[in-house]
Order: C-alpha cells, then structure tokens, then sequence
C-alpha cells in the first residue's frame, strides 16, 4: 500500500499534457511529455505529477468507466523551455496538494 499525505507545493514550471479517457492512459502520457523532454534536451527538475481533475472518488470512479476522465500528467522543468500546442509549458499552481510515495508503503501490522 502507498502512503498518501498532503504537502504544500510552490508554483513551479511544468511540461504537460492533458487528454480525456481512462486512468489507464496515465503511463503513456507520462512516457509522451518525458520523451518531449528528452528529445529537446530540457531540464526535469523532479518527479512527474498527476493532476485529477474530479472532484470526489465517486466521480473519479464513473469518469474511469465512462472514459470521461480529464487525465493530466506534467513534469517540473527549469530554464528556458519551449513546448507545443500539443505539450506546453505552463506554471503548476501551487498550494496543498496529495503526495503519494510509494517508497514508504504503509505496513499492516
């Protein structure tokens, strides 16, 4: 199990992309906008974020089945950065956001 916990989050820029459909498309968009970066030789900061667009578990949960999730991944990149209309490159709000660290996995005792 993946521990989750609410941290504070600065603005930051990011590299991105959103797209409507199924969670299960999370991989491949993260693979699309970090090979974008690769191939412009852009400077990724950290780790990449999932931005969920709905409001509760259930929505989340009829927009999955219905293939109606708004689906957005970006990674934090510095320096002068150009996307596309496809990939752009935008300022992530910041302010308190869920973190989920797979690394420090919750044990049941």
């Amino acid at each position: 199990m993946t521990e989750i916990s609410i941290i504070e989050v600065p603005a930051m820029n990011v590299l991105g992309t959103r797209k409507t459909g199924s969670y299960t498309l999370i991989p491949e968009l993260l693979l699309k906008v970090f090979s974008y970066a690769r191939k412009k030789k852009l400077n990724v900061t950290g780790p990449p974020f999932f931005i969920c667009h709905e409001i509760s578990p259930e929505a989340v949960r009829e927009a999955n089945e219905k293939g109606t999730a708004v689906i957005e991944v970006a990674w934090p990149v510095a320096g002068p950065v150009k996307g596309t209309r496809e990939i752009p490159v935008y300022v992530l709000p910041g302010g308190r956001m869920a973190h989920a660290n797979p690394q420090r996995a919750v044990r049941n005792l």
